[in-house]
């Protein structure tokens, strides 16, 4: 019905009520660009030209049956299958009329760590944005992942409030402040999922989550069923930042934020948190000089390093000392 609407542009159908072909078919006579499917499951597969739901009256499927006339598959378009989470970031990237849709091919081979473009010529393409920097008057030392779901990192600066309750893990008892700002709550007490959708009903740009422990930090998770309702992004800090962060505001400063993607920095943070420590400082050197060259650009990790060399392996104070 809005042939005109979607003419030339990306299109987005959820599956079901009809054949694979048939939705290309009719997309196709509308003359869009490309198909996006949104599957209904959290999985993805490869879908057959002729595979049919059998609903009754698909148009020329015949009662599930393969159609016989090939013309009618739009061989010309790009068509895909996405999973049912990557619906609501679809429905918000379609009111921007600046986006460009790159269907990029990726070579996804088994052990080999992660996807990577499969052409040369876009092997220095982003396929996610993992982590980035806070941007607090132009100052970029603070590091931040982000949640394992589909979200837009939202653009220009952001009020920065501190959730109450702190911990994030009931409705907030402050969203006339919390709409429209990033919200900072603290690690623990609750599912990172339940932080970020009590942010997301309080009307917040994004939930910053604070890390409590002191351990290497980690990109966040949500069950399958929030990551099909939230709209927002997660963002786990260190617990260095986010004590700056909290302190910041505790001390009745008024803390504004610009996010600056930064793709690249979960992974290592990853390393740090899987690093196995030997017992001995001494043979600790080695690891520790490794780890400090790869993070040399990184002012946060470093400080995080030294602190962790620290507390794996404190001083150790002479009976002189004592004295």
């Amino acid at each position: 019905d809005d042939s005109e609407a979607i003419a030339n542009t990306v299109t987005a159908a959820h599956r079901g009520n009809c054949s694979f072909v048939d939705k290309a078919g009719n997309l196709s006579a509308a003359g869009v660009a490309g198909i996006i499917v949104i599957n209904n499951s959290s999985e993805m597969f490869q879908m057959a030209a002729g595979y049919a739901t059998g609903a009754a009256g698909a148009a020329g499927t015949g009662n599930g049956q393969l159609k016989e006339d090939t013309s009618f598959i739009p061989t010309h378009l790009p068509v895909v299958m996405v999973k049912d989470t990557a619906s609501n970031v679809l429905s918000q990237a379609k009111d921007d009329t600046s986006l460009r849709m790159h269907f990029l091919p990726l070579d996804c081979t088994a052990g080999s760590g992660g996807c990577v473009p499969l052409l040369p010529e876009e092997k220095d393409v982003v396929i996610e944005v993992d982590s980035g920097y806070l941007d607090i008057g132009g100052s970029r030392d603070m590091e931040f992942l982000t949640g394992t779901w589909p979200s837009l990192l939202p653009l220009g600066e952001l009020r920065l409030v501190k959730a109450a309750p702190f911990d994030g893990c009931s409705p907030l008892e402050n969203s006339e402040v919390a709409s429209g700002a990033l919200i900072v709550a603290k690690r623990g007490g609750c599912a990172f999922g339940d932080k970020v959708m009590h942010g997301q009903a309080a009307g917040a740009a994004g939930v910053i989550v604070a890390d409590t422990t002191g351990a290497a930090i980690q990109r966040i998770g949500a069950s399958a069923d929030q990551a099909r309702g939230i709209t927002i992004p997660g963002l786990m800090v260190s617990k260095a930042t986010g004590d700056e962060l909290v302190g910041r505001l505790d001390d009745g400063f008024d803390v504004v934020v610009a996010l600056a993607p930064q793709p690249g920095m979960a992974a290592a943070w990853l390393e740090l948190a899987m690093t196995e420590w030997p017992e001995e400082k001494s043979d600790a050197a080695v690891a520790f000089r490794q780890l400090k060259a790869k993070n040399a650009g990184s002012t946060e990790r470093l400080a995080w390093l030294q602190g962790e060399l620290k507390r794996r392996y404190p001083p150790v104070t002479s009976k002189k000392d004592e004295l």
